[in-house]
């Protein structure tokens, strides 16, 4: 037949599909330490930076970062995002003060972790959360809530920024009251996060309401 008349012009043609599969394996290990390479520098410069150090809700802000960082790989969130989720209370929040870095060091984390994982992690620590989160559902902006200076960001952007404060709130096991007036309000305004984590949120604010229920919060 055709396959025979095949091996018997190429005889190595039968170990072909596991090379192939090899060599996809290979790069798919050489992406992994590649990736862990990164996040060993990322977690060094977040330590020089005393943020092993910084208290937090549950523990340190590394501790708390890393966690956000989980969360986001394991639902599949852009590397850019993820990126941004390890920095993105460095600058100090509308809720956590703490400076791990110095908004006069932007250049210095945008070489670190890229433009985009950056902006990200400025602009979710410049935003008046959540408020800004709601008012950007119906705008194009964000207010930065120290200068005042408005921030235009695009579906795309706004997206990510969620992405990154469900992650947050998660991990702490916080905010619900805005989580359940979220939930509400994307899909009325056409935004669409990730179904697993669409789940997580509906999962922990379903646990935290059996927990007021039961007097335990």
């Amino acid at each position: 037949d055709g396959r025979s008349h095949f091996q018997a012009q190429c005889p190595t043609a039968h170990v072909l599909p596991a090379v192939i599969v090899h060599s996809c394996a290979c790069r798919s290990s050489s992406r992994h330490k590649s990736t862990e390479r990164a996040l060993d520098k990322y977690r060094l410069f977040l330590r020089q930076r005393g943020a092993d150090q910084a208290g937090h809700m549950h523990g340190s802000l590394l501790e708390h970062l890393q966690g956000t960082l989980r969360l986001l790989q394991s639902w599949g969130c852009d590397p850019h995002v993820c990126r941004a989720g390890l920095f993105h209370s460095i600058y100090g929040t509308s809720i956590y003060g703490h400076r791990s870095v110095d908004l006069s060091e932007r250049q210095l984390v945008k070489r670190l972790i890229g433009g985009d994982s950056e902006r990200l992690a400025f602009l979710f620590c410049v935003a008046d959360r959540p408020q800004a989160w709601l008012e950007a559902l119906s705008g194009k902006a964000l207010r930065h809530r120290i200068t005042g200076a408005m921030h235009p960001i695009d579906r795309g952007t706004l997206t990510g920024l969620l992405e990154i404060e469900s992650a947050n709130l998660l991990e702490q096991a916080a905010g619900w009251d805005f989580v359940q007036q979220f939930l509400g309000l994307q899909t009325a305004h056409g935004l669409r996060l990730r179904p697993p984590i669409i789940a997580a949120l509906r999962d922990g604010l379903a646990r935290n309401q059996m927990q007021v229920q039961q007097g335990l919060t």
